[in-house]
């Protein structure tokens, strides 16, 4: 004789979750997929302070791997005429030929104590081509200037393009709306480089922020 049991799995059915549940956990993994995404992303600060870091250090392997390609190349003019993609494929032979001239920039002429590198972080811009970043240099304690760096995207690598010269006070005194501007138009730039050859691209000339 056969009989039914009450702990058997005939007719179960599985609670039934509210459709609106899934809904947050499709929602909840966008949002993880999206954080990545962000956090993925370089810090254009400690891009510029590991830089500084390296130069003073000595460690040249890794400052001329800061370096944009577009920088390297004032060392191989061979490679000027290049794209910038084409620049990016010969990098290895770029930053070798870099490093012996970065040495001697570092090497010669008068030597720090103590430099150290504040990041001005408050004006920093970012963008989906690059950055710019703000900092002073001080030795000692002693205030030697304030500069910006220039950064460019290489893939998904943050790169220094450059640096120049900034007035502190004139920095302080700009507005939100003054550095949005700034970036905007140093965006452009990025635009020309990253699209076309460099042949024809003038040097990045820095203007003193005002």
């Amino acid at each position: 004789m056969s009989h039914s049991s009450s702990n058997g799995t005939d007719g179960y059915k599985p609670p039934s979750f509210p459709a609106v549940l899934y809904l947050v956990i499709v929602l909840a993994l966008g949002l993880m997929s999206a954080y990545a995404i962000q956090w993925d992303k370089p810090d254009p600060n400690k891009v510029v302070s590991g830089f500084w870091t390296a130069y003073f250090a000595k460690d040249y392997h890794t400052v001329v791997n800061d370096l944009s390609v577009v920088f390297l190349v004032q060392t191989s003019p061979e490679y000027a005429t290049k794209s910038f993609n084409e620049m990016i494929a010969v990098r290895p032979e770029l930053e070798e030929t870099a490093q012996p001239f970065i040495k001697e920039m570092r090497e010669g002429g008068q030597q720090p104590i103590k430099p150290k590198v504040k990041i001005l972080d408050k004006y920093t811009q970012k963008g989906t081509l690059g950055a710019l970043v703000f900092f002073n240099i001080t030795d000692e304690d002693k205030l030697l200037g304030t500069q910006c760096a220039f950064l460019i995207y290489e893939g998904k690598d943050l790169k220094v393009l450059d640096f120049g010269l900034a007035d502190e006070a004139a920095l302080n005194a700009t507005t939100p709306e003054d550095l949005n501007k700034m970036y905007t138009e140093y965006e452009a730039l990025l635009q020309r480089i990253t699209t076309g050859s460099l042949q024809s691209e003038p040097q990045v000339q820095v203007q003193k922020v005002e």
